[in-house]
C-alpha cells in the first residue's frame, strides 16, 4: 500500500509539472513577443528569440519545454502503456524531450541571412529531429491509449491533434519553399507556432489524463 501510495504520488508530481511547465513555457514566449516586437510572429520563427537581446529567456523556455516533456514520459514510463503502439511513441517523446534541450545550446541563424553558420545548421537539424519526435509520439501513443480502459476516450481526440500537428507541418515546409523564392513572404512563423501550440495542447491533455486516473 505505502509503495502504491508512493507511486501515485509520484504520478501526480509529473503530471502536474507537465501541467505547470506549459503554462511557464507559454508565459515566457508571451512576455518574449512584447519584448521583442521588432520580430514578426507571422514571418520569424520562435526560435530567433534565442538571436540577440533577451535570448537567455528564449534558452530558458527550450530548457523548460524539454523538462516538462520529460516529466510526461516519465509518467507514462509509470503507468507502462500497451507496448505494441507505445514504444515507437515513447522514443519520438524522448526525441522532443532532448532535441528541446539541446536547442538551447545552438541559436538558430535569423531568416534571410547569407552567411550560414555551424550552430545554426545544427539547430536546424535538431529542431526538424524534434518536430518528428513530436508527431510520432502523437500519434503513436493515441492509437496505444485507445487499447487502455482508463485512455481510451482520450485517444480519438489526442489523434485528432495529432493530424492536425502533421497538417501543419506539411504545412510548413511547403511555406519554406516559398520563403526561398521570395525573402520576405510566407508564414513559417505562423504555422510553427501552431504547430508548437497543438502539440502542447496534446501533451496538456495527456498530462491531465495521468493526473485524473491516479
Amino acid at each position: 500500500m505505502k509503495l502504491a501510495s508512493q507511486q501515485t504520488n509520484r504520478l501526480k508530481w509529473l503530471a502536474w509539472s507537465t501541467m505547470g511547465g506549459i503554462i511557464l513555457y507559454v508565459m515566457l514566449v508571451v512576455v518574449l513577443h512584447f519584448l521583442r516586437p521588432d520580430y514578426n510572429p507571422i514571418f520569424n520563427a520562435e526560435s530567433d528569440f534565442g538571436v540577440g537581446a533577451f535570448s537567455f529567456l528564449m534558452a530558458i523556455a527550450f530548457v523548460l519545454r524539454g523538462l516538462l516533456s520529460f516529466a510526461l514520459f516519465a509518467g507514462l514510463l509509470l503507468i507502462n502503456p500497451p507496448l505494441a503502439h507505445a514504444r515507437s511513441g515513447m522514443i519520438g517523446l524522448a526525441t522532443w524531450s532532448v532535441g528541446s534541450i539541446i536547442l538551447s545550446i545552438f541559436p538558430t541563424d535569423l531568416e534571410g541571412v547569407t552567411r550560414h553558420t555551424t550552430h545554426g545548421a545544427i539547430h536546424g537539424l535538431v529542431a526538424f529531429l524534434a518536430f518528428m519526435g513530436l508527431l510520432l509520439a502523437a500519434f503513436r501513443l493515441a492509437r496505444s491509449f485507445r487499447h487502455a480502459d482508463l485512455w481510451a476516450t482520450l485517444g480519438d481526440p489526442l489523434r485528432i491533434i495529432a493530424w492536425l500537428m502533421l497538417i501543419t507541418f506539411i504545412s510548413m515546409f511547403l511555406d519554406l519553399g516559398v520563403e526561398m523564392t521570395t525573402p520576405g513572404l510566407g508564414y513559417f512563423g505562423l504555422l510553427e507556432r501552431i504547430f508548437i501550440a497543438l502539440g502542447l495542447l496534446w501533451l496538456f491533455l495527456t498530462a491531465r489524463r495521468l493526473q485524473t486516473t491516479v
